[in-house]
């Protein structure tokens, strides 16, 4: 008689443990960086999809046909299509082919990247077939008697010797979805730029305490799941401010601005970590340590400062970090077994990244270049930069920038020439007092969104800048000819 009440049991385990984990698919909207529009409706975007109004990229057509009820016939296949294309040109991706080259607009007001669960674009998918460890048991063991079959909209046990005892299962429990995972697939990293609390930046946070510094822009920083700061001062015992000069230290309860941002890398190509001698520099690397934070860029010795970072994404996926300052002006670069920067030799970033592809899914390269103030990078940045990218690094950003620098795409990766000041005083002109800092978005080992939050220094901190002042920096770095070459130059 158990044999005939079993099939009860296993029922109430159904929801736990025998559908798939398939999860709704999201499509995106996307469009060129330099495109105004931000935003769209399902109402719009349904319209313009029916009237092939809207590209679709070649694969996902099928799905999208069926879904908005039409036949769209404006079809994409390869991206540098879709840069050659009018500048206002929309096209509709999945995930898998987003590309970093092209911004994702928000749906009915949502961001799917900060907001998946309200994001209104998704194709719903039902959970997986059927399928568990379970089912051997009845196939092969004492509960043979029982098995599957779909009747009508119920899923049923059936027991041919009992059929009283047939268990029936709603189609609401078989059609169920799962919300898509963002939390396990998709990691998010912020990259900053040029950071050194001292000076006007360190008196401010004396004045009005370091949770000044941050408390602008600190929102932005708490669910990322990396937060990267390129820091340029080292930890000097009773270090006092000064109002002017470029020697530069920093107070050690002031590092309280990197716990407060959730910094878990730590950029060592700068300046002036050696300012005050090498020992302090060491003293500062022990701080991190200490602190779980670890560092490129730099370190105790030659060989340590050019050994990359390789971090793990919430998907298993790794990316690595190598870091370089192309010319070591202060003599701020490690020697044998003297603590510094790491510098900047073609050959050797060569092969460091030649090594670092068995690694890392992903290499994003960096170089504290010599400073220019000017939004355009100097020739030898640009040529730097593609060399990076065809040793194989597959992102290159400046993180030496004061004055903030124009981004291009070259082979389409991505070339950030110069992020700009983050946690630094410099405001003695327009160009040093704007900034951005990046919010990437990683999937699958890939690069799929590169999100920048446009920033002013004011008082020694960063703001973020208003619609007009984010507007004058979008002019000056972002070119159509730089983000969508036709062809690169060598």
């Amino acid at each position: 008689m158990l044999l005939r009440f079993f099939p009860v049991y296993v029922w109430l385990l159904l929801p736990l443990n025998l559908w798939g984990q398939t999860a709704d698919k999201p499509y995106f909207v996307v469009a060129r960086w330099t495109n105004t529009q931000t935003q769209w409706t399902m109402s719009e975007l349904r319209n313009a999809y029916q009237q092939s109004q809207v590209a679709v990229w070649q694969p996902i057509k099928p799905a999208l046909d069926a879904y908005f009820e039409a036949n769209n016939t404006f079809v994409i296949n390869d991206w540098q299509a879709l840069a050659n294309l009018p500048a206002n040109t929309l096209c509709i991706s999945d995930l898998d082919h987003l590309n970093p080259q092209f911004k994702v607009l928000w749906i009915d007001g949502q961001d799917f990247f900060e907001n998946a669960a309200q994001y209104p674009f998704y194709q719903k998918l039902p959970r997986a077939p059927f399928r568990t460890n379970i089912v051997p048991m009845f196939r092969d063991g004492l509960f043979y008697t029982h098995h599957l079959r779909v009747v009508g909209d119920e899923l049923r046990w059936v027991n041919k010797y009992f059929p009283d005892s047939d268990t029936q299962i709603p189609a609401r429990k078989i059609n169920q979805t799962a919300q898509f995972d963002f939390e396990g697939q998709i990691t998010k990293l912020m990259l900053t730029g040029v950071s050194a609390i001292t000076r006007r930046t360190g008196a401010a946070a004396d004045a009005y305490g370091v949770g000044y510094l941050t408390e602008k822009v600190l929102s932005f920083f708490q669910n990322a799941d990396w937060v990267h700061l390129s820091n340029e001062v080292s930890i000097v015992p009773d270090c006092q401010y000064a109002s002017s000069g470029t020697k530069f230290c920093t107070k050690e309860a002031h590092f309280q601005a990197l716990l407060d941002l959730r910094v878990n890398i730590v950029e060592l190509t700068g300046n002036h970590n050696s300012d005050y001698g090498r020992q302090y520099f060491d003293q500062t690397l022990a701080w991190y340590k200490a602190h779980q934070i670890p560092t490129f860029g730099g370190g105790s010795n030659a060989q340590l400062a050019n050994e990359p970072l390789i971090i793990t994404l919430k998907d298993g996926k790794k990316i690595g970090f190598i870091g370089f300052n192309e010319q070591c002006p202060l003599g701020e670069c490690a020697e044998g077994s003297t603590a510094g920067a790491n510098r900047y030799e073609a050959a050797k970033a060569q092969a460091a990244i030649l090594k670092m592809r068995s690694q890392a899914d992903f290499i994003i390269a960096s170089v504290q270049f010599r400073e220019r103030d000017s939004y355009e990078p100097r020739t030898e940045q640009v040529q730097i930069c593609r060399d990076l990218a065809d040793f194989g690094a597959d992102m290159v950003y400046g993180s030496q920038a004061h004055q903030v620098q124009q981004v291009a795409f070259y082979n389409q990766k991505p070339l950030f020439y110069g992020l700009g000041n983050f946690l630094f005083d410099q405001q003695h002109h327009i160009g040093v007092r704007q900034g951005f800092f990046l919010k990437l978005f990683f999937y699958q080992g890939k690069l799929i969104q590169a999100v920048p939050v446009f920033t002013m220094i004011d008082a020694g901190r960063p703001v973020l800048a208003t619609p007009a002042e984010t507007d004058q920096i979008k002019a000056a770095i972002w070119l159509d000819g730089l983000l969508y070459p036709t062809q690169n130059r060598k």
